[in-house]
């Protein structure tokens, strides 16, 4: 059974489970949990207890469990883990890496310890940076699990400096014994980072005495254009030195009959094409006057932010219009309820925190087109929210607004192809590759020496905003791909 402990701190919501636990266990403690933090607007630090005397779950409510926790993944703040039973403990390090929020397990005996550390959330930074500006070096120090936040205060700072100047000098990161992720979010946020910003900084150090330092410089050239080298954890002066000092020319690589080739052509992004006039609810709001803002504004959803301005769900019209079906008709006669237990609590929903749908699935301004395209199809849904490196709505893209790209004209579309793919990329001339457009079909006729050329022309020219899609007619004289 589940239990809900009295005796947890203000902010803080204690379940102990023992004996056998049931799908009726959830819908009992865990359901009203959630519904009170949703009406509330309010995140859930969660204690979880497993004494001697907790046995098992059921399958049923294994599968309550996991429905659960899905529709309400983002309401929590943290996770503590009170048990000294090893196959919970165990899978539930495992799990914590999947979770947007930080877990840590306890003891059976530091229940206090963890009701103080789920008091304490949000948890300090384990990561310090500093920007040296004589040298233009941003030095990094890492000692805790590297969080969401921490890559969020360290593009603010990188942004700020690169608003008014071109580059970074050098990046040094100065770490013992790396501690890794807290979870796959923030995981995904150190990518993100690198992805925007690896153009503009001329050289990366990495500091440190773990044992994986040593293969980054192997591998980090395939996803960086920066230097990348390895120092001793106690080399920190020699980094910063190196970091500071102008990076090493690079050498063009020749694509087609030894010429180099020039900067991409450039595509739509989602800055260009989003909403940035976004009408936005707070988690208090009531359900008519939801119902409102969609009319008047002529939408079919409307984002759900918090007092910062970042995204916490989105209200759709299906999230609203489950409270009408969840109505008896004229004769008094009740539908059947939800199967989801986070669709019953959209029906009994009665301001914005419960009717909304989380996780929302964000998007920022400088993404193309096409990769916000593919992050929709990915996670089935209408639209996404972009937000900036502070996490803050500066607007919404839809369907819509993404499929603009194929209403450029022909005329347009084949210029950029010949002019920015053909000539600017490959260096062919227009007597080597003729391109014609009709309907966003390209065709390319012609004739070039290497195979691999006609193939690199081919995957360029469907990578224009407003090809549908590419018809190659280009021969060849020499099979260069051929092994």
């Amino acid at each position: 059974m589940l239990e809900r402990a009295q005796d947890a701190p203000s902010g803080v919501d204690a379940v102990k489970a023992s004996g056998t636990v049931s799908k009726d266990d959830y819908k009992a403690v865990i359901e009203p949990l959630i519904d009170d933090a949703r009406r509330e607007g309010r995140r859930i630090r969660l204690l979880w207890e497993c004494g001697p005397e907790f046995r098992s779950f059921t399958p049923a409510a294994g599968w309550e469990d996991l429905k659960t926790g899905t529709g309400a993944m983002r309401l929590f703040e943290g996770c503590a883990v009170v048990t000294d039973m090893r196959w919970i403990r165990d899978s539930t390090r495992l799990a914590s890496f999947l979770m947007p929020c930080p877990v840590r397990v306890f003891g059976g005996q530091d229940r206090e310890e963890a009701l103080r550390w789920l008091v304490s959330l949000p948890e300090g930074p384990g990561v310090s940076h500093e920007l040296l500006t004589e040298s233009k070096v941003l030095v990094v120090e890492v000692e805790q699990p590297l969080r969401t936040q921490d890559f969020d205060a360290l593009a603010q700072t990188a942004d700020s400096w690169l608003e008014t100047h071109d580059a970074l000098s050098g990046v040094v990161a100065h770490v013992r014994d790396f501690p890794g992720w807290e979870n796959i979010g923030s995981l995904l946020r150190h990518v993100r980072f690198v992805r925007d910003h690896h153009r503009r900084i001329g050289r990366i150090a990495l500091a440190a005495d773990t044992k994986l330092a040593g293969l980054v410089p192997h591998f980090a050239h395939h996803f960086v254009q920066a230097e990348v080298r390895q120092f001793g954890y106690d080399e920190l002066d020699d980094a910063v030195a190196w970091a500071a000092s102008p990076p090493h020319p690079t050498v063009q690589t020749p694509v087609s009959k030894g010429r180099p080739a020039t900067k991409p052509a450039q595509h739509s992004t989602v800055g260009e094409v989003m909403t940035r006039d976004v009408v936005t609810v707070r988690p208090d709001t009531p359900f008519k006057e939801i119902t409102s803002v969609l009319a008047t504004h002529g939408i079919s959803a409307v984002p759900v932010a918090d007092a910062r301005g970042a995204p916490m769900g989105l209200v759709s019209e299906t999230d609203l219009l489950r409270k009408q079906v969840d109505q008896p008709d004229k004769y008094g006669e009740q539908a059947a309820p939800p199967e989801w237990p986070h669709e019953r609590a959209k029906a009994r929903a009665e301001n914005a925190a419960g009717l909304m749908t989380t996780p929302v699935v964000t998007a920022h301004a400088d993404w193309p087109v096409a990769q916000a395209a593919r992050e929709m199809d990915r996670h089935r849904v209408r639209r996404l929210l972009v937000v900036d490196d502070t996490d803050r709505i500066i607007g919404i893209v839809s369907r819509s607004d993404l499929l603009r790209v194929f209403l450029r004209p022909d005329d347009e579309v084949r210029e950029e192809i010949r002019d920015d793919v053909l000539a600017g990329m490959l260096r062919l001339g227009g007597t080597e590759v003729q391109v014609q457009v009709h309907e966003g079909v390209v065709t390319l006729r012609g004739e070039v020496e290497n195979r691999s050329t006609a193939e690199i022309a081919e995957r360029l020219a469907k990578g224009v905003d407003g090809v549908v899609t590419v018809r190659p007619m280009i021969d060849y004289s020499v099979d260069d791909t051929a092994r």
